[in-house]
C-alpha cells in the first residue's frame, strides 16, 4: 500500500511542473488512451521500460523481423524484470511481434569493487542480492527468463539468436568493470544478432557522484573510442522533443546504438529495393 501511495504521489508532482491541460490529458489517456499514447505520456510505472521495448519493436518490424530481444543487465529484486515482461506482452498484443524478455544476474549482488573507477564510495560488495530467483522465475511469463550467471567470465551473447534480434537493452550494473565487460562482447556479436539501430537505457548516470570518468558512462566512452563501427550516442537531444513529459530524468538515461556494419546500413542493400528519391519545389514549376 506504501509503494502504491508513493507512486501515486511522485505522479501528482511531475504532473504539478506541467500546464493544468496535460493533467486532464494525462489522466484521459489513462483511462482510454492506445499504447502509443500511454506511453507518450509516461503512463507506466518504469517509463523507460516501456517506451525502450515499444520503440526496439517498432524499429524491428521496419528492418522486417518478427521477433526482438529485450534485456536487463542486473535484476536484483526482479522488479524491473516482470515490469518488462509486462511491457512486452502489451507490445506483442498491440503491435504483432514476438518480444523475447531476458534477465541477467549473478544472484548474490555486486561483486568486489575494482578500484575507484567502480564507485567504491557508492557501492560495497554484496548489495542488490536476489531475495528469492526460484519464486521470480515462477512469476515470469513463458516469454521471459532469468539467467543466474557471472557475466564478468560468460559471454552473454550465446542466448541471443538471428531470430530475434537485441532491440532494447538496461545496464544496471553499477560499476565501470561490470559495464565494460558487458560492453566488450558487442565489439564482436554478429550484426544481425542486433538491430541496425537499437536502444539502451543507463540506470546508473545521474547521480551526484557519477561522471564521465567513472562507473558506466567511462565504459561507453571508452567503447565508442576502442570501435570504428559499433557506437553509442545520447538519444536525449530527440527524444526529450517526443515524450510529452520532456523533464523526465529518464529522457537523459536513454541510448541509442548504432551497428554501422549492419546489413540495414549499407547502401547498396537500401538501393537494391528503394526508387532515386527526388524532392519538389512548386517554384521551380511557375
Amino acid at each position: 500500500m506504501y509503494s502504491k501511495f508513493k507512486f501515486l504521489f511522485r505522479y501528482i508532482n511531475k504532473l504539478a511542473q506541467y500546464p493544468l491541460h496535460f493533467t486532464f490529458s494525462y489522466f484521459f489517456i489513462c483511462l482510454f488512451g492506445s499504447l502509443k499514447s500511454k506511453i507518450k505520456y509516461d503512463i507506466f510505472r518504469l517509463p523507460h521500460y516501456a517506451f525502450g521495448i515499444y520503440e526496439a519493436a517498432k524499429r524491428a518490424l521496419k528492418e522486417g523481423q518478427k521477433k526482438i530481444t529485450v534485456i536487463e543487465f542486473g535484476v536484483a529484486n526482479g522488479r524491473g524484470l516482470l515490469a518488462m515482461a509486462k511491457y512486452a506482452e502489451k507490445v506483442k498484443s498491440s503491435m504483432n511481434i514476438e518480444v523475447s524478455v531476458i534477465g541477467f544476474d549473478s544472484g548474490g549482488g555486486m561483486p568486489k569493487h575494482e578500484g575507484y573507477l567502480d564507485h567504491p564510495e557508492l557501492y560495497v560488495q554484496g548489495d542488490f542480492p536476489m531475495q528469492d530467483p526460484a519464486r521470480l522465475k515462477k512469476l515470469l511469463p513463458d516469454s521471459a527468463r532469468l539467467i543466474i550467471t557471472d557475466l564478468n567470465t560468460e559471454d552473454w551473447t550465446q542466448y541471443i539468436t538471428k531470430d530475434a534480434p537485441v532491440g532494447f537493452i538496461s545496464i544496471d550494473v553499477d560499476y565501470y568493470s561490470s559495464t565494460i565487460n558487458l560492453l566488450n562482447r558487442l565489439h564482436s556479436i554478429e550484426a544481425d544478432k542486433l538491430l541496425s539501430n537499437s536502444l539502451f537505457y543507463l540506470d546508473d548516470v545521474c547521480l551526484d557522484n557519477h561522471n564521465p570518468y567513472q562507473g558506466e558512462l567511462l565504459a561507453v566512452t571508452e567503447f565508442n573510442e576502442a570501435s570504428a563501427l559499433r557506437k553509442f550516442d545520447s538519444y536525449y537531444a530527440r527524444l526529450r522533443h517526443r515524450q510529452k513529459f520532456c523533464n523526465e530524468q529518464w529522457l537523459e538515461q536513454m541510448y541509442q546504438f548504432h551497428c554501422l556494419d549492419h546489413p540495414q546500413r549499407n547502401e547498396a542493400y537500401r538501393k537494391a529495393d528503394d526508387e532515386v528519391r527526388i524532392l519538389g519545389n512548386k517554384y521551380l514549376k511557375r
